[in-house]
């Protein structure tokens, strides 16, 4: 879940996160082990609500657990603002069915430019949709 190795994620990361800074609603924290950061967390924070963006940790640091760690901070902060709700946001995924067994069901956006490429991967998507819908 690395965002510098991709650069279409990159870019939209390096425009999402000062927007969400500018309007207030960025709520962003960083574990550090020794000066070095170990993990983060990205969220945002709208109309009492908390949604989960992008979480990550440095793999070496995997048996301490330091996502859930930080997490576990995050969760006390957000409870002790009295937010109304955390989503974890996307598909239900063991590190997320940890925190609670709970899930709804969630629609997803996509946009695509107008070139040949993307125009091609907007119709394997809606073929891809509605042969879904029907098996």
């Amino acid at each position: 879940m690395d965002i510098t190795s991709d650069n279409t994620e990159k870019e939209y990361y390096k425009n999402l996160l000062p927007y969400l800074a500018k309007i207030n609603a960025l709520s962003a924290s960083v574990l550090y082990y020794q000066d070095s950061p170990i993990a983060y967390n990205l969220c945002y924070i709208w109309q009492n609500k908390v949604g989960q963006i992008k979480t990550s940790y440095d793999a070496k640091y995997h048996s301490d657990s330091p996502g859930a760690i930080l997490m576990e901070f995050g969760l006390k902060e957000y409870i002790d603002k009295q937010l109304e709700e955390f989503d974890f946001l996307g598909d239900a995924m063991p590190h997320k069915l940890s925190w609670s067994k709970e899930v709804r069901k969630h629609v997803s956006f996509y946009t695509y430019s107008k070139n040949k490429k993307a125009k091609l991967l907007f119709k394997l998507k809606s073929l891809k949709s509605y042969l879904k819908s029907y098996l």
